[in-house]
């Protein structure tokens, strides 16, 4: 239990100093998942229906984060969400904005 109490916090660091290397909409959807499963972890998981609503947000903020990081834009109406082009970029062309 000591090791983990040293452990996650300089874990915790770790991981937002790579983070701060990644595009700004990523660290914004990693942001959002991370208050979504520590609001899961700490409380909603024993609230019945909002606990299956949470499950499938965190799943689809997974996917979102995929597409992100992969700069593949995953529907049409994901794309509006992101408000990111359709279309595929040009070549030099960003998919999406930092």
């Amino acid at each position: 239990m000591a090791h983990a109490v040293v452990a996650a916090p300089l874990l915790l660091a770790g991981a937002l100093a790579l983070a701060l290397l990644l595009p700004r909409a990523l660290l914004l959807v990693l942001g959002a998942y991370f208050a979504m499963t520590m609001a899961y972890s700490l409380r909603l998981k024993r609230q019945v229906i909002v606990d299956v609503l949470l499950l499938a947000a965190l799943y689809t903020m997974r996917l979102l984060a995929g597409a992100v990081a992969t700069a593949v834009v995953p529907s049409v109406l994901a794309a509006r969400l992101l408000d990111v082009p359709v279309s595929q970029p040009g070549p030099g062309q960003a998919l999406f904005r930092s």
